[in-house]
């Protein structure tokens, strides 16, 4: 493991605390490629599936600047800077490169062996048509990224390390539905507190059983397409507080109460189909991750933990993917933890990185 200032010894001494008492990440059984007994285990390649948070450069031609050529951005983040998959894949001496690059009607596939980050902006789980898609985004959902993979590998080697984050812009969709039946309810003719309610019940349920679906799905398809082809080091990532971020913020407590609830929905049924299907992966809780910095980032060396650092009206659709040192607000220092409203700065990715290398580490992969 690489080593560490004194803000993140304490960051893992605290961790190494708190999940010896609760059990450590989640298995379902011991990983079968390292009961072996031939110690650590020599990763070869890392393959990632996901969404924005796992997003090393797919929509980098759409940040590029037509006067000079160059990509003012193309990371979910601040950029220049690492997102988390990308620092993982430095410290085990790796190189992971996004596998298709593109927007609108422009894509092109990448040729080299280490295009292996399949993690796009927008993606959702199961459903295409993700968030931005309309706009140009490209959005391959989670299982058409497995798909890719077994399209051009056919299985995975034994010494590949595999990560699976996505479901956030399943919630943020189906809080957007909710959002957008109460506001036709209320503008509809005849409208009671009572109608508006049972209009917005009913959705909440729908949007909740959707959200359960979405975990459900991508639980099989870890099984089906990762597992079953010959993965022996998968990692599948819960999902974090998106209330929690600066765009829960700006909402109201229903809002984020809703948000909150989705993320919860998902989370526990990911875990349960985890545990009934006794998927043999590492569990790591993004959730809790987020929640241990927040509750006291001074601890973890945030300067601040509320406002982007990055200048949402300097950015189309206030989205880091645009951001750059040239965007940043006035006082933005290195340390902030968001970059936009939703996604983490580079040094928020560096924060989530470490705690990744702490479950794989307590696992006995580093």
């Amino acid at each position: 493991m690489h080593a560490l200032d004194r803000t993140f010894f304490i960051f893992y001494f605290v961790l190494s605390l708190l999940l010896a008492g609760c059990g450590g990440g989640s298995s379902s059984t011991s990983n079968n490629a390292n009961a072996s007994g031939s110690g650590k285990p020599q990763f070869s390649a890392i393959v990632s599936f996901g969404d924005s948070l796992s997003d090393v450069g797919s929509y980098v031609v759409a940040t590029v600047d037509p006067q000079t050529g160059l990509a003012t951005g193309g990371h979910f983040t601040t950029n220049p800077g690492a997102i988390w998959v990308e620092d993982i894949s430095a410290t085990l001496g790796l190189t992971i490169s996004p596998n298709v690059t593109g927007y609108g009607t422009v894509q092109a596939s990448c040729p080299q062996p280490h295009c292996t980050g399949y993690g796009q902006g927008g993606s959702r789980v199961t459903d295409p048509n993700g968030v931005g898609h309309s706009g140009g985004a490209l959005t391959l959902p989670l299982v058409t990224q497995m798909d890719n993979f077994l399209a051009a590998n056919a299985s995975y080697k034994s010494s590949d390390i595999v990560f699976v984050y996505g479901g956030s812009n399943d919630v943020f969709v189906q809080a957007a539905t909710v959002g957008a039946v109460a506001e036709a309810a209320a503008a509809s003719p005849g409208a009671t507190p009572e109608s508006i309610a049972a209009a917005v019940g009913q959705a909440q349920q729908v949007a909740g059983a959707s959200t359960a679906q979405a975990a459900i799905e991508l639980a099989g398809y870890v099984r089906t397409k990762i597992l079953a082809k010959g993965a022996h080091y998968v990692a599948l990532i819960n999902l974090p507080d998106s209330a929690a971020t600066p765009y829960g913020a700006t909402l109201d407590a229903s809002g984020r109460a809703l948000l909150s609830s989705l993320v919860t929905t998902f989370n526990t049924t990911l875990q349960k189909a985890v545990s009934e299907q006794a998927l043999n992966v590492l569990l790591i809780d993004a959730n809790d991750a987020g929640k241990l910095v927040l509750a006291d980032p001074t601890q973890y060396g945030v300067t601040n933990s509320k406002v982007p650092a990055c200048d949402l009206s300097k950015l189309p659709a206030g989205s880091a993917l645009f951001c750059n040192q040239a965007t940043l607000i006035v006082g933005a220092d290195n340390h902030f933890l968001f970059a936009d409203g939703v996604h983490p700065s580079a040094y928020g990715h560096k924060l989530f990185a470490d705690y990744v290398a702490l479950q794989m580490a307590k696992k006995g992969w580093l």
